[in-house]
């Protein structure tokens, strides 16, 4: 039988916001209202997040006289979405950040929420910073054993101190003689 997509369409549902429960409720669709009025605001307005610097959106909320900004999917997830296992990260199944609807969240852990960029091709694996190859190891290795001091090898093949001194002291390449 068919379904129109205006029946199809998910309901949006308001629940308190947790800690809030007297003055904000979310919404299952990522949105937060005043649930009552207060110091100049209108019950039932809609906040307007801003955008941090790593694309989250972000709420301000007061209450009492105190002022907290909090990460709008955090705020969805605590009202919405089941965490059994007390997982403390939550993941955007979709990978969009702006993408706040209770459906796309889910809680996770550390680890889990990073091989998801991973797998999602949101995160690549970063290989361009490093500068040093088998062969010039093995290099550096042998000019070392011949008394270049680690300035003068970190100067040769444009690395710091540190890493010459990783590598002749076999923290760093440990595969290679």
């Amino acid at each position: 039988m068919y379904q129109s997509w205006y029946n199809m369409k998910m309901t949006e549902k308001w629940l308190p916001v947790i800690g809030y429960e007297s003055t904000y409720e979310v919404s299952n669709y990522g949105q937060v209202r005043r649930s009552s009025g207060g110091q100049g605001c209108r019950a039932g307005r809609i906040l307007t997040p801003a955008i941090d610097n790593l694309g989250y959106a972000r709420i301000h909320l007061h209450q009492h006289g105190i002022s907290r900004t909090l990460k709008l999917h955090r705020i969805v997830a605590a009202a919405f979405v089941s965490n059994p296992n007390n997982y403390p990260e939550i993941n955007h199944k979709d990978g969009v950040k702006a993408n706040n609807k209770a459906t796309n969240l889910e809680w996770t852990t550390r680890s889990k929420n990073i091989q998801h960029a991973f797998d999602t091709g949101l995160k690549f694996p970063s290989r361009s910073n490093v500068k040093l190859t088998d062969d010039k190891v093995l290099q550096i290795r042998k000019l070392r054993r011949d008394g270049l001091t680690l300035r003068a090898l970190a100067d040769l093949f444009n690395v710091g101190e540190t890493t010459i001194s990783h590598v002749v002291h076999y923290h760093y390449w440990t595969h290679l003689p």
